[in-house]
């Protein structure tokens, strides 16, 4: 079998080096993502990691949280306009909680040593017309099958 490494290469710095439009709705994003990382900094978490993916899947925010591995997705919306979603756990919907656990769990098979406990956060940032934000960060939100006798959003690696 050959192997087309040179094409494969060329194909992945076009990716990486071709300028892409961002839209209001991305820039915002971005935006919520920034303010929930420096939030989670200030609650004293380390942040990990940002945007990592596996294949077509995606986590906004990995952190660190006395021991406890933190799986964060953020939602970003601006405050006025019309809501489909009344508050972001329920903007996740089945398909995107599965997507989640599946890329959560692809990131702790490529740590050397997982931590025991791990966690799945939701962010909420409200952004109004002035560019004020509020933060709401719902922590232990259930996304995994818990292994520990049931504890709600809580779960251990066996």
């Amino acid at each position: 079998m050959k192997i087309r490494w040179p094409q494969t290469l060329a194909a992945w710095l076009r990716r990486i080096f071709q300028r892409r439009k961002l839209t209001p709705a991305m820039r915002l994003g971005m935006k919520g993502e920034d303010l929930a990382a420096a939030r989670m900094r200030k609650d004293g978490m380390k942040i990990l990691a940002r945007n990592w993916r596996d294949g077509r899947d995606e986590i906004d925010i990995v952190a660190l949280d006395d021991g406890e591995l933190v799986f964060a997705e953020v939602k970003t919306r601006t405050i006025g306009g019309a809501r489909l979603h009344p508050d972001g756990y329920s903007a996740v919907n089945r398909r995107k909680r599965t997507a989640l656990a599946r890329v959560c769990r692809a990131y702790m098979r490529a740590l050397e040593t997982p931590p025991r406990l791990y966690r799945f956060d939701i962010v909420e940032v409200e952004v109004n017309a002035d560019g004020e934000a509020q933060i709401y960060h719902q922590r232990y939100v259930p996304l995994f099958e818990a292994a520990n006798g049931g504890r709600r959003g809580r779960a251990y690696i066996r």
